[in-house]
């Protein structure tokens, strides 16, 4: 059912058309579109994103960030990864149906060395997909190209990194060490969840303690997309299912 071509239909958003691939997909349009869901994060690139901006879209899924970014920063550029091939496909038909002529494409996960990776797509939420280990490849998972963003993007020049990659943000930093150092003014935007950083073998300490180690302090973006310090505690994040929208940056008055 939740992959059923009857999903197929157009959906308007913000002046951008998108065709999902399934229904999960159709929900989270539906959602974006009635503001029930993503308002703080558009309001948040919609102020740091400027003309001329070039971004990075890790975890660019159908799409939708991608070209709300690519209509903001006009002549910059967004570079959008997407490993998932049936999302891939439909980033890539939903970019030209938009005619974002300065959005660059790669259906790869972005991690910390080149390589082919197992990777499970959500059965039934393909915005809950992940790169998993040798011992889970079984389970419905299958195998994606994987590249370092030092290897196949500029390092110089690039203003905002997004990052929504369901516990793996610690190899996309890892892979992206020399684009860190040659930006002082990169802001990084990521999902952390703690839960889903365990899984994937960092942890959520690891990832802030090398954010910290590069200079970046972090800020935390509230549903109303106000700004504010962000320090980790274990015992404030019982629940597997929490989650938060954290902004890095050298700056140390974001907020």
């Amino acid at each position: 059912m939740n992959e059923s071509r009857i999903w197929r239909r157009p959906v308007e958003f913000c002046g951008m058309k998108f065709v999902p691939p399934t229904l999960d997909r159709w929900v989270a349009l539906q959602a974006h579109r009635l503001k029930l869901m993503g308002a703080a994060e558009f309001e948040f690139f919609r102020t740091c994103a400027q003309p001329g901006s070039h971004i990075v879209d890790v975890g660019a899924n159908q799409g939708l960030y991608t070209l709300a970014l690519s209509r903001q920063v006009s002549q910059g550029r967004v570079y959008a990864f997407e490993p998932d091939p049936t999302l891939f496909a439909t980033l890539k038909e939903n970019v030209q149906r938009n005619c974002a002529q300065n959005v660059i494409l790669f259906n790869a996960a972005a991690a910390s060395r080149s390589a082919e990776l197992f990777f499970r797509p959500g059965r039934f939420n393909r915005g809950d997909n992940r790169i998993v280990g040798d011992k889970l490849a079984s389970s419905g998972a299958i195998q994606v190209n994987a590249v370092r963003l030092d290897d196949v993007i500029p390092h110089e020049g690039i203003d905002l990194l997004k990052i929504d990659v369901q516990g793996y943000e610690m190899e996309v930093i890892q892979g992206a060490h020399q684009l860190m150092r040659a930006n002082q003014n990169l802001l990084i935007f990521f999902e952390f969840w703690p839960h889903g950083l365990t899984l994937a073998g960092s942890g959520p300490e690891a990832l802030l303690d090398r954010l910290n180690q590069e200079g970046f302090y972090l800020f935390r973006l509230s549903n109303n997309s106000n700004c504010s310090p962000f320090v980790y505690s274990a015992k404030n994040w019982p629940r597997p299912d929490q989650f938060c929208n954290l902004i890095a940056t050298r700056t140390g008055n974001f907020a």
